[in-house]
């Protein structure tokens, strides 16, 4: 973690100078300083926990020679004003979004893409001081005063802090806001909230998935810009003589889109998975109600927590064409994914009660 440290330290140096170049210190807030108060490393990712204003943040980087992948989260949501986490959210969307669609991204330039963003939409709710402090008094406390502690974060002796001012971005809110949002029903009742252990089991499978030969297992993985434990997954590359892949290349479909959600549990809790389209025909492919599938690997009491996403993949495109899927082209509505909840739920309590020996019906 001390090299990371070290980095950290490097950049807010770095920056410091090239703002001091640009204009005067006295002339920015002590709002404006992005702190690193904890880093917590194992054999593949480190745990950055950052301060910016009174906002805490985790921010996953990868370790090693792999593709970096980093993934940022707010921490203290419950603790801030409603509509500014939304911003606060809307920017995080846009920076794990950045680095999701880079590769091999420098600390250094993630952290000025952070920065910029957190400028814009943390600096624009901070509240009037009460009293007015001479700027070089204020100025020289601020670059010397270390990390406060938090309950929420666990704070180490930090590296110094620096003041850092750069431009801010506009952010595309408006966007965002319109895209659809995944409600309480869409996810299961007994999903936990996301956590720091499943997070980084999450990373360390998202590396993995995306350095497979996508080619040869025949799908490719990308995770929801706005959520981590949302993957979307395409399925494609099946064979012209199975029954799926003659129904997808007479349709013109170049692959099934799959969404899997994961549990803060996870690894303990298998994650739920669905197609979300095209629609299969009924009995067939082992695909139930709302898209879910009926396989012992994805119930509890089918599951291991030794299994790897990326398996659990290949095993679900070897199951649709072991159940001999074949596209439902009636039908061009996507599944909705709360049916997706109600078909597993009804196929697990089915099997607990009957055993693996006859198959679940829609």
């Amino acid at each position: 973690s001390s090299t990371f440290e070290h980095a950290f330290a490097a950049w807010a140096l770095r920056s410091e100078h090239s703002r001091q170049s640009e204009q005067n210190l006295s002339s920015s807030s002590s709002c404006d300083v992005l702190r690193l108060e904890s880093a917590v490393m194992d054999d593949e990712l480190c745990n950055l926990n950052l301060k910016f204003a009174d906002c805490h943040f985790l921010l996953t980087c990868p370790t090693g020679k792999s593709e970096n992948v980093y993934f940022m989260e707010l921490l203290n949501d419950n603790e801030l004003n409603g509509m500014r986490v939304a911003d606060i959210q809307d920017a995080l969307a846009s920076i794990n979004e950045y680095a999701m669609e880079r590769s091999h991204l420098e600390l250094a330039t993630m952290l000025d893409k952070i920065l910029s963003y957190l400028v814009k939409v943390v600096s624009c709710h901070k509240p009037e001081p009460s009293q007015t402090q001479p700027s070089g008094a204020a100025d020289s406390k601020m670059l010397t005063t270390k990390a406060e502690p938090n309950n929420s974060v666990n704070s180490v002796n930090s590296s110094k802090k620096r003041k850092i001012d750069i431009q801010p971005v506009v952010l595309d809110t408006q966007k965002r806001k319109q895209q659809k949002k995944v409600t309480e029903k869409d996810l299961p009742s007994n999903f936990a909230p996301p956590t720091s252990a499943a997070t980084r089991c999450l990373m360390k499978n998202l590396q993995q998935a995306q350095h497979a030969d996508s080619k040869a297992n025949g799908y490719e993985v990308s995770v929801d810009p706005e959520n981590l434990y949302l993957w979307k997954v395409k399925l494609f590359g099946f064979p012209e003589e199975e029954p799926i892949g003659a129904d997808m290349q007479r349709s013109g479909v170049d692959h099934i889109l799959m969404h899997m959600r994961f549990s803060g549990d996870f690894p303990f809790v298998p994650p739920r998975c669905n197609i979300i389209r095209p629609r299969m025909k009924k009995q067939t492919g082992h695909v139930v109600e709302g898209g879910a599938f009926c396989m012992e690997l994805l119930t509890q009491a089918g599951w291991s927590p030794a299994y790897t996403v990326d398996a659990v993949i290949v095993q679900i495109r070897a199951t649709l064409l072991d159940g001999k899927a074949r596209l439902d082209l009636s039908n061009k509505n996507d599944y909705q994914e709360w049916r997706a909840v109600k078909g597993h739920d009804r196929m697990e309590e089915f099997h607990e009660h009957f055993g693996w020996g006859r198959q679940a019906k829609d």
